[in-house]
């Protein structure tokens, strides 16, 4: 504004639209703004207390400003959607832009409140964090000075004017002014994909055995999980029992047993006490009547299943998903790909999920091309939230309760494993990008253990 005609200064470049209890932010805002160039000149601000003089007509400078200014930053706060003054002018820049298609009006989110419907679809800065301002002053600088805005760590740099940029270049390339491209310092809570065995049975037990295959001697009878090494048979039953299951494929005399725990620090016994939960795994789901494909290596449902989808409610709102969908040339099945990981003597079960794809709702397509086009098309669709939600649906669905899956490893031993995923707290991430994991509150339907079930293995 020139002191000696009272005009206001033709090349504003923001109107900052506030209520008295917002002047302090406000103020520093429009400050901090007008250090900055733009066009080889300082950004211009149009803020009251120093635009418009004492004995000036206050509405003739602001409908002059209004009319100049190439954006409008309006600072929303309860107090400001009640005060009269702040409404007269969102509505005049509201008029200027009515669709947000020159994108003139930024919203300025400085306090909670339920904003108005015209400035709903508008995207926002969000200065409610102190903690973030000088990152969102970035991105409202980006709109400004009209830079693209950050995109993944790279960083945006912002100068106050060419002689300092061309200053700060010489000093160092990589040297910013602002830091969005650091972290936010908030508490973020990672998950992974893998589930804590909190119950793991106490020994395990070998004695001698001198078959190679236990299948043709015990025929389509579920075998408790079991392995053969060294001329022994390792399992988690206790063999010292006579009417132990493996009665007669055993010899009595030299039965051992050792603790589990002694098998964590052992490289080679550590994979053998994998090979052994992994056919708890595969015992587990059989008896959920999960059928198997042999070449992806995951579980899936197939058209017998009684439920073609499930409501399951980890939400406020009960979600479903659906176990198959049938199309026209195929049928695509959710599908699971499980196996027990040793971490630091600590046992995980990992989860994996997918998709199985079969001809007639019950054989895998075997042939490599057409599976690897309709993986490659369903997951595309899928996002990293939609991945973590079936990989929670699949541990739940897994369980007994909804909170622990419980998988019978024969003669009264059980192993147990939270459905809650293991994850870990880190300091620093994205402002407000978080979603909190919610609870299972309920169970996954028995049906499913009564359906009637077909070949596991899915072969033709």
């Amino acid at each position: 504004m020139s002191k000696r005609t009272g005009q206001v200064d033709d090349r504003i470049d923001a109107f900052i639209s506030y209520q008295s209890e917002d002047e302090e932010f406000a103020r520093k805002l429009a400050t901090k703004l007008e250090s900055y160039s733009f066009n080889g000149r300082r950004l211009k601000v149009f803020f009251a207390p120093w635009d418009i003089e004492p004995g000036t007509n206050i509405i003739l400078k602001i409908e002059e400003a209004l009319e100049k200014a190439r954006f409008f930053l309006i600072i929303l706060s309860p107090k400001a959607l009640e005060a009269e003054w702040p409404t007269a002018e969102r509505a005049a820049a509201i008029y200027n832009d009515p669709s947000g298609r020159l994108g003139r009006v930024i919203p300025i989110l400085r306090k909670p409140c339920r904003i108005p419907p015209l400035l709903r679809f508008r995207n926002y800065i969000d200065f409610r964090d102190d903690n973030r301002f000088e990152a969102e002053l970035t991105r409202l600088l980006c709109v400004l000075l009209g830079q693209p805005l950050p995109r993944g760590s790279k960083p945006v740099a912002i100068y106050k004017s060419i002689s300092q940029r061309k200053a700060y270049e010489k000093e160092s390339p990589l040297r910013i002014l602002g830091e969005s491209w650091k972290p936010d310092p908030v508490a973020e809570e990672v998950c992974s994909n893998l589930f804590l065995v909190k119950e793991l049975p106490p020994k395990i037990w070998s004695a001698p055995c001198f078959l190679r295959n236990l299948k043709p001697y015990f025929g389509p009878e579920i075998i408790p999980p079991h392995i053969l090494k060294e001329k022994r048979l390792f399992t988690f039953i206790d063999l010292s029992k006579e009417d132990n299951f493996f009665s007669g494929v055993i010899e009595d005399y030299d039965v051992k047993s050792v603790d589990v725990e002694r098998w964590f620090g052992d490289d080679v016994h550590s994979r053998w006490l994998v090979e052994l939960l992994n056919q708890a795994i595969e015992n587990h789901c059989s008896q959920l009547r999960l059928s198997f494909d042999p070449v992806g290596k995951r579980y899936y449902y197939t058209k017998d299943a009684i439920l073609k989808e499930i409501k399951w409610t980890p939400y406020a709102r009960r979600a479903t998903k659906k176990l198959l969908t049938e199309y026209k040339n195929y049928v695509a099945h959710r599908a699971v790909r499980l196996k027990f990981e040793v971490i630091d003597k600590l046992v995980f079960l990992k989860i994996n999920t997918g998709w199985v794809f079969t001809w007639d709702g019950y054989h895998p397509i075997r042939d490599q091309a057409k599976r690897s086009s309709l993986a490659t098309k369903f997951l595309a669709r899928q996002k990293n939230l939609q991945n973590f939600s079936d990989i929670r649906f699949w541990a739940w669905l897994l369980s007994e309760n909804g909170k622990t899956i419980v998988m019978d490893l024969g003669g009264g031993v059980s192993l147990k494993i939270d459905t809650k995923p293991l994850s870990t707290s880190i300091i620093g991430g994205i402002f407000g990008d978080r979603k909190k994991l919610p609870k299972m509150t309920r169970g996954p339907p028995r049906i499913l253990k009564e359906q009637k079930g077909v070949d596991r293995t899915g072969a033709q």
